[in-house]
């Protein structure tokens, strides 16, 4: 990420933390392209769109089949990245931050993955812990379209935390 496009991602996480506007993910789409998205719809602009995603073709960063979300709470922000970005077997890795960036310690963490549009179960898996700050799950995207990514966090035995964020499954 550029310079610019990361203080732009932190200064509307920290307007978003003091309630000024409610910013619940950062999400690279698989054209390159950054988005914000908000209550109201997504949000695009030049300062989201680093300048080597504007001169690459787009087929070249089909190739890098991942997608990649930044979801901001009130307690915690999660770096979360999907691979692939496609419909199928699919894993998520998610890594914690607090407030002011450093990694956070979980005790558990599960993900959720809901498409209400296609009437199907939520799915839901516990993630496995790769290292103090970051969690690894492998589950199934049955469809493309877009879906709620929910993350379910403990962090101790009264502090749970609950963030959700749409994306698009291709």
């Amino acid at each position: 990420m550029s310079p610019r496009l990361i203080a732009n991602t932190w200064l509307i996480c920290f307007i978003a933390e003091l309630g000024m506007i409610a910013v619940p993910a950062l999400a690279r789409d698989l054209d390159g392209r950054y988005t914000i998205a908000t209550g109201s719809g997504p949000l695009y602009g030049d300062s989201l769109r680093p300048a080597s995603a504007e001169r690459a073709p787009a087929n070249a960063a089909a190739a890098d089949d991942h997608f990649f979300t930044h979801i901001c709470g009130a307690q915690a922000m999660a770096n979360v990245t999907m691979t692939p970005g496609k419909s199928g077997p699919i894993e998520v890795l998610v890594q914690l931050e607090d407030g002011d960036e450093k990694p956070l310690a979980a005790d558990r963490v599960s993900v959720t993955l809901s498409n209400e549009a296609t009437g199907a179960a939520p799915i839901s898996a516990e993630a496995e812990r790769v290292s103090n700050d970051s969690w690894r799950v492998r589950m199934l995207a049955a469809s493309s379209g877009k879906w709620s990514l929910s993350l379910a966090i403990v962090l101790g035995q009264n502090d749970h935390i609950e963030m959700t964020a749409p994306i698009v499954i291709e």
